[in-house]
C-alpha cells in the first residue's frame, strides 16, 4: 500500500484524552505494581517501629519566660527592639548556638560530675499571650534540667551585654558629638565678637527702621504723584477750567495752577452767554445790521477771542504742570532706588548677625539635649528594665513516653509517599502503549479497529468467531475492523492482502489473524489464511 502523508493524520491535542489517558495508565500501572504499595507502607512501618523500639529513653524539662512590663525613662530609650519582630528574634536568640555553647560550659563548670550529653532545645510562643515556652530534651535527666537553667541564665546575660554594648557605644558616640558641638560653638562666639566689632547691631538695626519709614514715604508721595499724573493725562481741557479736575483729584498743585485762569474763563464765558441772549432777543424786532446788534456781534467775538487766549494760556499751564509732576516722579525714584538699597544693606547686615546668633543658639540647644541625653543613658544603665524574665524555673526533665504508634503510622505514610514516587518514576519510564488514545498520540497512521480483552474458554483458549456468536462487542470489534481495511484506500482498488504482525511473542496475532478471515469470509469474500509463523505457528490448532 502507498504511505499516507503524515498531515493527514495530524489531529488538534485533546487534553480531556490527555487526563483520562493518564489516570488509565495510572490504572494499568496500579495494577501491575499493587505489590509497591505493600513493600514501601511495610518497610516504612517496619524502620519507625524499630527505630522506635530501638531508641534510647529521653528525658524533656520545661521553662517558661514572660515579656514583663519596662521602666520608661525620658528619652532614656536607647535599646529598643521593634515590637513587630520582637517575638521572633528572642525565639532565634534563645535557640541560638551562642547561648547554648555558653549554657553547655556553664553547667560543665558547675556541676563537673555530669557527663555532658546531647541536648535539643526548643523555643516557642503561646498564642494570645507573651510567654515563651522552652523545652530541653537530652538522654540524661539531671543534665538536661541543668542545662535548660543555664540556658535562660545565658540568655538573659546575653541580652544584658547587648542592652550594655549598645548604651555603651551610644554614649561614645554622643560624647564625640559634644566635643563637636563644643568646637561649633566657640567658633560661633567668635564670628559673632567679630560681627560686632566690626558692626554696631543697634545703630543697624535703627538705620534700618529709618530706611523703612522713608521709603514708605517716598513710595506714598510718589503713588500720589502718579495719580495726579494720571488726572491730568485723562481730564480734558474744559474740565480743567470749570474746576472738575480739582475737586476729583484734590490736588493742591493742580488747584492752584488752573484758580486763577479759570475763573477769570468761566467769566467770559458767562458774559458770552449773556451776549448771545440778548442779541438773540434784538435780533427778533431789529435788523442783522442794526447797530445795537453789530455792537453785540463785536463784543461777543472779542469776548471769544479772549476765551481762546485764556484757553491757550491753560493749556500751556497743565503742560507745565505735568511736566513738574514727571520731574518729582524721576527725582522720588532715584530717591527710593537709593534708600531701597540703603535698607538692603542694612537688612543683609542683620540678617548675617541673626543667622549667626541663630546657629550658636541651635548648638547650644543641642549641647544641652546631648548633656541630658548622657544622664538619662547613666540611669538607664544603673537600673534593670529587662522586657523578658523568668516566669518558671526548669522543672524536674522527666522520661519522655513512646510514641510507637504514632511514628509507625508517620513511617507508614512516608513508605506511602515513596510508593508513589517510585510508580510515578516507573510510569514516566515506562513507554509502552496502554489504550487507543495513547496509540493515537504516539503514532501518526489511524486506529483502524479495537479488539476488546476477551475471556479465555475451559481448554485455554480463546474461541474463533462463530456465524451467531453470542460476544457481540467482540464479533463487532472484528466486523469494525474489516470495514476499516476495506475502505482505507480512499478510492483506490480495495487491498488483497493483509499481515499480522507484532513485536513480542503471545500478543494475540492468532487470534486477531483467524477472527479477520472469518469475518471477511462472513462477508461473503474468499479468504485464503496463511500461517507465516514457521517456528510456533498455531493456526492448525485453532481451526483443528
Amino acid at each position: 500500500m502507498d504511505e499516507i502523508p503524515h498531515s493527514e493524520y495530524e489531529r488538534p491535542v485533546e487534553w480531556a484524552d490527555v487526563f483520562y489517558t493518564g489516570i488509565f495508565r495510572a490504572k494499568v500501572l496500579l495494577k501491575r505494581f499493587w505489590w509497591i504499595f505493600l513493600v514501601t507502607i511495610s518497610l516504612g512501618i517496619s524502620i519507625q517501629a524499630y527505630r522506635e523500639v530501638k531508641r534510647e529513653p529521653r528525658f524533656v524539662s520545661y521553662a517558661r519566660m514572660i515579656v514583663s512590663g519596662r521602666v520608661a525613662l525620658p528619652e532614656s530609650a536607647i535599646y529598643t527592639e521593634e515590637l513587630s519582630n520582637f517575638f521572633g528574634t528572642q525565639i532565634v536568640l534563645m535557640e541560638s548556638s551562642r547561648v547554648q555553647k555558653q549554657a553547655q560550659d556553664r553547667v560543665s563548670a558547675h556541676n563537673p560530675e555530669l557527663k555532658a550529653v546531647a541536648v535539643s532545645l526548643s523555643a516557642s510562643l503561646l498564642p494570645d499571650a507573651s510567654i515563651f515556652i522552652l523545652a530541653a530534651e537530652g538522654l540524661e535527666p539531671v543534665y538536661t534540667q541543668k542545662y535548660l537553667e543555664a540556658v535562660l541564665l545565658e540568655y538573659m546575660n546575653f541580652r544584658r551585654e547587648m542592652r550594655s554594648q549598645t548604651s555603651q557605644s551610644s554614649l561614645l558616640a554622643i560624647a564625640d558629638q559634644i566635643v563637636t558641638l563644643e568646637d561649633e560653638i566657640e567658633d560661633g562666639e567668635n564670628a559673632i565678637v567679630d560681627f560686632q566689632k566690626q558692626n554696631n547691631v543697634v545703630f543697624i538695626q535703627e538705620q534700618g527702621t529709618i530706611a523703612g519709614t522713608k521709603l514708605v514715604e517716598l513710595k506714598n508721595k510718589m503713588a500720589d504723584l502718579k495719580t495726579q499724573l494720571r488726572l491730568l493725562e485723562t481730564l480734558s481741557l474744559e474740565q480743567h477750567l470749570q474746576g472738575t479736575s480739582s475737586e476729583q483729584a484734590a490736588s493742591e498743585l493742580m488747584r492752584i495752577s488752573t484758580l486763577d485762569t479759570s475763573e477769570v474763563y468761566l467769566e467770559t464765558k458767562y458774559k458770552i452767554e449773556q451776549l448771545e441772549a440778548e442779541r438773540d432777543e434784538f435780533s427778533i424786532y431789529m435788523k442783522p445790521r442794526h447797530p445795537k446788534i453789530i455792537q453785540l456781534e463785536f463784543e461777543i467775538e472779542r469776548a471769544e477771542n479772549l476765551l481762546d487766549i485764556y484757553r491757550r494760556q491753560s493749556l500751556a499751564k497743565l503742560d507745565e504742570t505735568q511736566s513738574t509732576l514727571l520731574i518729582q516722579i524721576n527725582n522720588l525714584e532715584k530717591d527710593i532706588d537709593q534708600w531701597e538699597e540703603t535698607a538692603l544693606d542694612y537688612s543683609r547686615l542683620l540678617a548675617e548677625f541673626r543667622r549667626l546668633q541663630s546657629g550658636l543658639d541651635r548648638n547650644k540647644n543641642l549641647h544641652e539635649r546631648l548633656l541630658d541625653r548622657i544622664q538619662s543613658i547613666d540611669v538607664n544603665l544603673n537600673l534593670e528594665q529587662e522586657t523578658v524574665t523568668t516566669l518558671e524555673n526548669a522543672s524536674v526533665a522527666y522520661k519522655v513516653p513512646r510514641q510507637i504508634v504514632k511514628n509507625t503510622m508517620l513511617g507508614g505514610l512516608a513508605g506511602l509517599a515513596a510508593g508513589v514516587g517510585l510508580l510515578f518514576l516507573i510510569g514516566a519510564l515506562d513507554n509502552r502503549v496502554v489504550s487507543a488514545e495513547d496509540l493515537s498520540q504516539r503514532f501518526a497512521p489511524p486506529v483502524l479497529g479495537i479488539i476488546p480483552r476477551e475471556k479465555k474458554a475451559a481448554n485455554g483458549k480463546i474461541e474463533i468467531l462463530q456465524l451467531k456468536d453470542p460476544r457481540h462487542l467482540f464479533a463487532e470489534a472484528y466486523r469494525t475492523l474489516r470495514s476499516s481495511l476495506l475502505f482505507m484506500e480512499r478510492g483506490k482498488p480495495q487491498p488483497r492482502i493483509f499481515v499480522v504482525t507484532s513485536a513480542v511473542p503471545s500478543e494475540g496475532k492468532t487470534t486477531v489473524a483467524g477472527n479477520l478471515a472469518i469475518a471477511l469470509a462472513f462477508a461473503n469474500a474468499h479468504t485464503l489464511l496463511v500461517d507465516a509463523d514457521l517456528r510456533r505457528g498455531n493456526l492448525h490448532k485453532t481451526f483443528e
